[in-house]
């Protein structure tokens, strides 16, 4: 028995090979916490997701976005196109920015025209045209709708 623990041969290779144990199981669990957290997150913004729906409908004069969701939303952006637009014989895009609109859940907000473009100019649909309206919260969540003026 004196023999045996008075060898000192393969002491580096065994306490070497502990190390390299260690490392890889402090590796490993770094990258398991990442993928938990990472996992966590994405399900909470796809559950945050799913309650901030919302419709549009359209009223004379206006745009009425209505958050049925289980949450408020926030309203990011309109696109408008001009669907009887003669310009080069192709459909007007034209963008607003909201400016990240508060509505809670349940409530509503009106889109008047004339609206501002992101250009600082002003649209507002001319009388018998059709227009596509699409509204944009800040979760990338899009509602569309025809809109006619009147």
């Amino acid at each position: 028995m004196k023999s045996l623990i008075k060898n000192r041969k393969g002491t580096a290779e065994v306490i070497g090979t502990m190390l390299f144990i260690i490392i890889l199981l402090f590796f490993f669990t770094n990258v398991y916490m990442w993928h938990d957290t990472a996992t966590k997150e994405a399900n909470q913004f796809f559950l945050k997701k799913i309650n901030s729906t919302f419709k549009i409908n359209q009223t004379n004069e206006a745009i009425v976005v209505t958050a049925n969701g289980g949450s408020g939303i926030t309203l990011s952006g309109l696109w408008v196109i001009d669907n009887n637009s003669t310009v080069n014989t192709s459909n007007q895009h034209y963008y607003a920015d909201l400016g990240n609109v508060q509505v809670a859940a349940g409530e509503s907000f009106n889109i008047n025209f004339p609206i501002t473009l992101q250009d600082g100019n002003k649209y507002d649909p001319p009388s018998g045209h059709n227009v596509t309206c699409t509204v944009i919260n800040t979760l990338g969540i899009a509602e569309s709708t025809i809109f006619q003026p009147s």
